[in-house]
């Protein structure tokens, strides 16, 4: 009854906010796989810090890095075991949208991200590993160019966190690469 009050709830957000077709598309693509996978799984099946999480929800405002800035919307799925996060990415290109899923690998007992960028599009997994303050996202094998590739995000200081992506030729030396921050609004 809880989920279907959620769908319910999501629903009326996505009517009222006046989403795009695309934005709708999307959304109920993530309500589909919420429903219809252990997405939402009980609690005692994610990781025992899955409170961890809870430091990204909200509405978030990146800086522009490169001509390209992102708003971000997140909140718990009902049994809070999952995040569901709605950005809107600005670009010179125009604006479009995508949808995270931070939920966890209940074998693993790790956290993955899965995105949906577009409609249609397969959502890979990428592992999130939480150590403190900080997020690291992927990076732990190597790309078609035999590079590694991971984002990095700081939470250090309450309503802000600070994002950089990272590279490396060895998955051990890390070289910085673009950088900036998200603004809690």
């Amino acid at each position: 009854m809880a989920r279907l009050h959620y769908v319910r709830s999501l629903q009326q957000f996505i009517i009222r906010k006046g989403v795009s077709l695309m934005q709708n598309v999307l959304w109920q693509a993530m309500l589909t796989i919420m429903l219809s996978t252990r997405v939402a799984a009980d609690v005692r099946r994610t990781p025992s810090d899955i409170g961890a999480l809870g430091a990204l929800v909200g509405e978030w405002q990146s800086d522009t890095t490169a001509g390209v800035s992102a708003r971000t919307f997140c909140a718990w799925t009902p049994r809070r075991s999952s995040m569901l996060c709605e950005l809107r990415i600005d670009a010179p290109a125009g604006q479009s949208t995508a949808l995270s899923l931070f939920s966890s690998d209940s074998a693993s007992g790790q956290f993955v991200l899965h995105v949906l960028s577009r409609p249609a599009d397969t959502m890979q997994p990428v592992t999130l590993v939480i150590r403190g303050n900080l997020w690291y996202y992927g990076g732990q094998t190597a790309s078609g160019d035999g590079r590694f590739y991971r984002t990095v995000n700081d939470f250090s200081r309450a309503d802000v966190y600070y994002w950089r992506q990272e590279s490396s030729v060895d998955g051990q030396q890390w070289t910085e690469g673009i950088h900036g921050q998200s603004r809690r609004i």
